[in-house]
């Protein structure tokens, strides 16, 4: 029996804000830490706790890039005897049609109709409750659509962000979509990237078959960003879009 992997489970996220410590402070620091590196800043103020995967990618849709958020999350996984126990029921070695989705950009028809056969076949499915996100537009006119291909997600938003502005993606979409997705049926797919010893291990990536319906269940405004792609060599070019954080429900029918 598995259990859903939640990194901010009595394990709430701070983020402070800093500022320069004094003369006394160094000092202070520096006689009772002796062999660490000197200090130049000190936490002041706490401005935020993070106790959830919603509050999590709503924060992170507003401050863009928080490596430390990134660095909560992954020491968690690597700490976390869940995770571990969804790795064990992966394959012991990661099939090649896996890595090759992983490394290939754009993934052919071919590629992605191998993935999702792949996933089925290995038979492990995601807890009721599980909260995974992605990063994209959505683009479907309503507000269900049926996934004709596989879905890549994380364990991480900030990932799914950067995954979303990645080589224009947003400039060419007119959208930054942060899609915060939780399993509502116990009889969804999946394949866990492994993290440790990968060379996409900080992805964090959670692999979904075609097949799954979504739903949005609410649907945040966070505001108008600056999205911006590579034109030439030298100048990006930029345009306003605006960036918006999904709440999604995943199921699927049963046969």
């Amino acid at each position: 029996m598995i259990s859903v992997i939640d990194p901010f489970y009595r394990n709430t996220y701070e983020v402070w804000e800093n500022r320069l410590a004094t003369h006394d402070e160094i000092f202070e620091h520096f006689r009772l830490n002796r062999n660490s590196v000197l200090i130049s800043n000190i936490r002041d103020q706490l401005t935020e706790e993070i106790t959830s995967p919603l509050e999590a990618a709503l924060y992170i849709s507003n401050k863009k890039v928080d490596h430390d958020l990134e660095n909560h999350i992954a020491n968690f996984l690597e700490k976390s005897s869940e995770f571990k126990k969804w790795q064990n029921h992966m394959p012991s070695r990661t099939p090649k049609c896996f890595t090759d989705y992983q490394q290939s950009y754009p993934v052919s028809e071919e590629q992605l109709e191998e993935v999702n056969a792949c996933i089925n076949r290995i038979n492990f499915h995601l807890p009721l409750g599980q909260v995974l996100f992605h990063g994209g537009k959505w683009l479907n006119q309503n507000d269900t659509m049926l996934l004709e291909k596989p879905l890549s997600t994380t364990f991480c938003p900030q990932v799914a962000l950067r995954e979303c502005t990645w080589r224009g993606k947003a400039y060419d979409s007119g959208e930054i979509g942060l899609w915060v997705i939780t399993i509502t049926s116990n009889n969804i797919p999946a394949f866990i990237y492994r993290i440790k010893g990968t060379k996409m291990g900080h992805e964090k990536e959670v692999l979904l078959p075609k097949g799954i319906t979504l739903n949005i269940r609410n649907k945040n405004d966070i505001g108008i960003e600056k999205a911006r792609k590579m034109i030439d060599t030298i100048t990006p070019d930029e345009k306003d879009v605006p960036v918006y954080v999904y709440e999604i429900d995943a199921f699927r029918e049963r046969n």
